[in-house]
């Protein structure tokens, strides 16, 4: 009997948005066959997961971006081919987290941004909310919201705003507050992620 192989990759959701492209649902189970089906596909698929396999996967605090972008290729590389066929609730509810990924993008620096506001202006229940989200996002929206303003401390942090400021524009409400979701992201401190860029 010939060794089996299976992959299981969590795509970068970030990345995938910030593209451009218009993201979709994939097939959830691809086969080895189906990629060799298509001309040029195994090819190029395989290319593209041994670069990801050369690049780390980690490093403190930080994503590799590169691994990242990666990534998103062999997202797009696959959905061109393998789009998943999904219900009208699923699309209902995948219409519902990409609604809610492009209000969280436009407000995350505003301090009332939170998962009871989202879901206010989108006019959902916030259980039903943030089970979509998580359900597609496989994390929470709160933590996302807290990945996209700790994401624009640093942006304004390497631009030479002060700590202080920095959390204050990105929608933290206090300094306190903003230490700790801080260290809970990145793994290290402010000081510390100056402290690397400098």
């Amino acid at each position: 009997m010939p060794d089996t192989q299976i992959r299981i990759l969590q795509f970068p959701l970030r990345i995938l948005l910030h593209s451009g492209v218009p993201v979709g649902t994939l097939q959830t189970h691809i086969p080895r066959q189906a990629l060799e089906a298509v001309p040029g596909l195994w090819q190029n698929s395989s290319a593209l997961l041994a670069l990801m396999e050369q690049e780390p996967r980690v490093y403190t605090g930080e994503k590799n971006m590169l691994l990242q972008s990666l990534m998103a290729s062999f997202y797009f590389l696959l959905l061109k081919h393998f789009p998943a066929k999904i219900s009208a609730k699923a699309r209902k509810d995948a219409d519902l987290f990409f609604k809610t990924v492009e209000y969280a993008n436009a407000h995350f620096d505003r301090e009332d941004s939170s998962v009871e506001t989202i879901a206010k202006a989108l006019c959902i229940s916030r259980e039903k909310l943030s089970s979509v989200f998580l359900q597609y996002a496989g994390i929470s929206l709160k933590h996302y919201i807290s990945t996209l303003r700790i994401n624009y401390v640093n942006q304004l942090l390497l631009e030479g705003l002060d700590i202080t400021s920095a959390s204050l524009k990105s929608g933290f409400g206090s300094i306190r507050t903003f230490n700790s979701v801080y260290k809970t992201v990145m793994g290290i401190t402010p000081t510390e992620f100056l402290k690397k860029h400098n």
